[in-house]
């Protein structure tokens, strides 16, 4: 009896060590499962937070970005609506009488011509910008002619001629026609004065820009 007795309690105690052993093994693999799944959460936990603070360091640049244009698309109305309330911004159609006003004024035509640093396109640039300045629509004329050159003058739509090209350079009327020598044919006779008939300045065409 006593010895049936002695082989259940070493049973037991048999069975406690193994339950004990499975216990602390189970213990030692849940500190490991968690120690392997903290570090991970951890990171993705910063890799968010980096992430976060990346996006809002973005769109307060873009926030920046969009202020920025607003003030110059409000600095941009300012100034239309600074050049809406002046007579430069309405520019119109001239009459004969106010070009021939205007002719008189400018005085672009006493500058001296130089092929290296004046030439015909400065003369009309600025007649052009002067005519904008008195209020009256003035265009660019670009004249292809038959030599290795090319001349421009400018043109007035007036409402009582239509289109009158007008040389910058001496302030005549230029009655411009295409296959005829700018000079010699498309200016106004002057008694005692001749155009030479230059070679390359016959009319092959022209182009208007307003």
């Amino acid at each position: 009896m006593v010895g049936n007795m002695i082989s259940v309690i070493n049973k037991i105690k048999i069975i406690l060590i193994v339950i004990l052993i499975i216990s602390s093994v189970l213990v030692i693999l849940n500190y490991h499962i968690q120690t392997e799944t903290i570090p991970p959460l951890k990171d993705k936990i910063e890799y968010n937070n980096e992430v976060l603070e990346s996006t809002n360091s973005q769109f307060k640049k873009y926030q920046t970005d969009v202020n920025s244009i607003k003030k110059r698309v409000h600095d941009k109305n300012d100034e239309l609506k600074l050049l809406q309330s002046s007579d430069i911004y309405y520019l119109h159609n001239p009459t004969y009488s106010e070009v021939i006003d205007f002719i008189e004024i400018d005085k672009t035509n006493e500058k001296e011509y130089n092929d290296n640093s004046f030439i015909c396109s400065d003369f009309a640039r600025i007649v052009n910008n002067n005519a904008d300045k008195y209020g009256i629509r003035c265009g660019y004329t670009h004249i292809t002619l038959s030599g290795y050159f090319d001349h421009v003058c400018v043109v007035f739509d007036i409402i009582d001629k239509g289109l009158t090209f007008v040389e910058p350079q001496n302030d005549k009327i230029v009655n411009l026609r295409i296959g005829k020598h700018y000079w010699a044919d498309c200016m106004p006779v002057q008694e005692g004065y001749y155009y030479p008939r230059e070679f390359g300045w016959i009319i092959e065409g022209y182009d208007i820009y307003w």
